[in-house]
């Protein structure tokens, strides 16, 4: 074994050691309960899949409805992107689609009237919104929910023909495909 790895493995130790036990399960144990968390994460995940992929288009971030160079409107954490960048490539946090809803705090006007519909997804006309939108998945948060609406979300879910779900974990999140028919 090369002076390298074994430096790399003691110190790949070290780092569970000293964030034990978040790092027993980080997709649980984060924190990412507020909108600059979750802009933090998505940041450093389009910068790690857009450098390698399209590095002309970085400042044109896939969020913020689209805008003229919408990663300027934040903090660019390159840096921290670079060094992510591994996780993201291996398949981690970000799904590099363009959101329907606002962030960090912002929402901007579409969010809003989006919103008076979206709101009650999955209701149809919910559904019929998304598409209209043209959106191709919607992530569902069932933790959101009050436990015992669970149950009625997912049969409402399950009985919506332009929804195809294609995983769920213990967590309670759901990704779905929107299908037109």
């Amino acid at each position: 074994m090369t002076d390298r790895l074994r430096a790399a493995i003691i110190f790949l130790a070290l780092a569970v050691l000293h964030t034990w036990p978040l790092a027993s399960a980080p997709h649980r144990l984060s924190l990412n309960d507020n909108a600059d968390a979750q802009l933090n994460t998505w940041i450093i995940s389009w910068i790690a899949h857009t450098l390698p992929t399209h590095p002309t288009a970085l400042w044109y971030g896939n969020i913020f409805q689209l805008g003229e160079q919408a990663l300027r409107f934040s903090e660019p954490l390159v840096v921290p992107a670079l060094a992510g960048a591994p996780i993201v490539w291996l398949g981690g946090t970000g799904h590099w689609r363009p959101t329907a809803n606002g962030y960090s705090g912002l929402t901007p006007p579409s969010y809003r009237k989006r919103s008076e519909t979206l709101w009650y997804f999955p209701e149809q006309r919910a559904v019929d919104t998304l598409l209209a939108l043209g959106a191709t998945h919607a992530m569902v948060h069932l933790e959101r929910f009050a436990p015992h609406e669970i149950p009625g979300v997912i049969r409402a879910m399950e009985q919506q023909h332009n929804l195809r779900l294609l995983a769920a974990d213990l967590d309670g999140h759901r990704p779905y495909r929107v299908v037109r028919e």
